[in-house]
């Protein structure tokens, strides 16, 4: 099966999900208090898209697939929320010499910003970590395996749509971001530079 019918499928399950839960909302909202305090923790699966760019020139098509994310939150004020957080992508990628991987993990600190209290839309952004495991094709040298780590940048928007006192769906877009640097294979320095993205859209369950 061809990824990009995986992604297309993955992306209407996803919005599926989300229109199931945005009628269900109004539903609930009169039972429900909007009001954000203490801890939160929050589970989700993304529909994602992966990209890697080197230098020099690599092939390296973008690859989807899912994703997954954990964060774990506290809510200062109805209206920011400072949180850590995990992403996690893996993809398998065909190569010359048989399957190859990726592997993408931003370790990050950021804050979630609701512009009004009494609603549950937010802004996002975050600030961290990024990890790469790629397998990327050369023209010269052929197919590599390499590791990275550098700064990784995390912006998006969400909803949560409040299905009980201490229950939400959180629906979410994020762009995640790994700034270039130096590749390793094994310890010794490839003489490449790797910089990566993940476009992101998912479902969380958050638990206040």
């Amino acid at each position: 099966m061809q990824p990009t019918l995986n992604l297309k499928r993955a992306f209407v399950a996803v919005s599926a999900a989300a229109m199931c839960a945005t009628a269900a909302a109004p539903l609930h909202a009169q039972d429900f208090s909007a009001e954000r305090r203490g801890l939160a923790a929050s589970f989700g699966v993304g529909a994602t898209t992966a990209g890697v760019s080197c230098v020099p020139k690599c092939e390296a098509d973008r690859r989807s697939g899912a994703s997954f994310m954990f964060r774990g939150a506290a809510n200062i004020t109805p209206q920011i929320t400072v949180a850590a957080e995990v992403n996690v992508f893996q993809r398998k990628v065909p190569i010359s010499t048989g399957d190859g991987r990726w592997e993408f993990t931003w370790v990050t600190f950021g804050a979630l910003w609701y512009p009004k209290a009494e609603e549950d839309i937010f802004l996002h952004a975050a600030l961290g970590v990024a990890v790469m495991h790629v397998h990327a094709t050369f023209p010269v040298v052929g197919p590599q395996n390499m590791n990275t780590s550098s700064l990784g940048l995390i912006v998006g928007v969400g909803r949560d749509f409040r299905i009980g006192n201490g229950y939400a769906i959180t629906a979410y877009a994020d762009y995640l971001s790994a700034a270039r640097s130096t590749a390793f294979i094994a310890n010794a320095d490839s003489g490449a530079r790797l910089s990566g993205d993940l476009v992101t859209a998912g479902l969380a369950i958050t638990i206040f």
